[in-house]
């Protein structure tokens, strides 16, 4: 059942357009920045809770179903159990995250000193 759910997500949130940016972005910083950091890299606060670094190899290779558990249902969390779908957060923003975060990953692979674009 929760793989129909986010594939019904997927194609939904697939569909939308570029503006949605902007509010996804405001979500990040009103409900993950605390912790994550304004671009993925954990704040003291963070690292106190054992906030993943959501640029790392380890966050960046759970494929978008697990990313989506993990924010929506607190899969694979042991500090800090988000389950913000349990807090008003609905499917649509939690999987506008996960596309936000694999954009975050990707712009700081193209601004590191010395890699290639």
């Amino acid at each position: 059942m929760r793989l129909l759910l986010f594939v019904a997500v997927v194609v939904c949130c697939s569909l939308l357009q570029p503006h949605c940016l902007a509010q996804t972005e405001a979500v990040y910083m009103a409900q993950c920045a605390s912790c994550h950091g304004t671009d993925g890299t954990p704040t003291d606060a963070g690292k106190n809770l054992g906030a993943a670094d959501l640029k790392s190899a380890f966050v960046q290779d759970l494929t978008n179903e697990e990313l989506f558990n993990s924010i929506a249902r607190a899969d694979n969390h042991t500090a800090y159990a988000h389950a913000f779908i349990r807090r008003g957060m609905t499917s649509q923003q939690i999987y506008e995250l996960v596309k936000y975060l694999r954009q975050m990953a990707r712009e700081n692979k193209r601004s590191v000193p010395g890699k290639r674009k």
